[in-house]
């Protein structure tokens, strides 16, 4: 009986380290070979990589070539500020639901709600996200701040 167990949980530990070889093996063909990554939604094959082949493909002359990268970072530019727009209002329209969730919780599960939120805020973090799954996106991508408990410390209406 004893020799059975012990084979069965050889057999799973293989398993799951095999699992685990081939999950690492494909994570790292991938991320060497982003060309291969999936296919368009369509069904298709993936769509070229952005505007840098545009030049070479269109055989722009030396001169439109300047010009297309004088337009591309313009437009760069404009979508960096308009993201940066969105993200503050973004953080606003959370940082109001936080404060809303929080308004109806009591004293333990505003704690509980606290540490959910600092852990998002960890995993958001330079480094956080890095661990598990590749660079974060950057510095300015944080949770907002948990809001001050209710006044009187209770549930709201109690």
């Amino acid at each position: 009986m004893r020799d059975r167990v012990r084979a069965w949980v050889i057999l799973v530990g293989v398993f799951l380290l095999g699992s685990l070889l081939a999950a690492g093996g494909a994570y790292f063909w991938f991320k060497m070979h982003p060309e291969i990554r999936g296919s368009h939604r369509d069904g298709g094959p993936p769509p070229p990589r952005g505007h840098r082949r545009l030049p070479e493909m269109l055989e722009m002359t030396p001169e439109q070539e300047a010009r297309f990268g004088e337009i591309m970072k313009e437009s760069r530019r404009q979508l960096d500020a308009l993201q940066k727009e969105q993200r503050s209002r973004i953080e606003k329209v959370l940082e109001e639901t936080n404060r809303n969730v929080s308004s109806i919780l009591d004293e333990r599960q505003r704690g509980m709600f606290a540490e959910y939120l600092e852990d998002i805020r960890r995993w958001r973090s330079p480094g956080g996200r890095e661990r598990r799954f590749g660079s974060p996106r950057g510095p300015d991508r944080r949770v907002p701040p948990m809001p001050p408990p209710p006044p009187g410390g209770g549930t709201p209406g109690a």
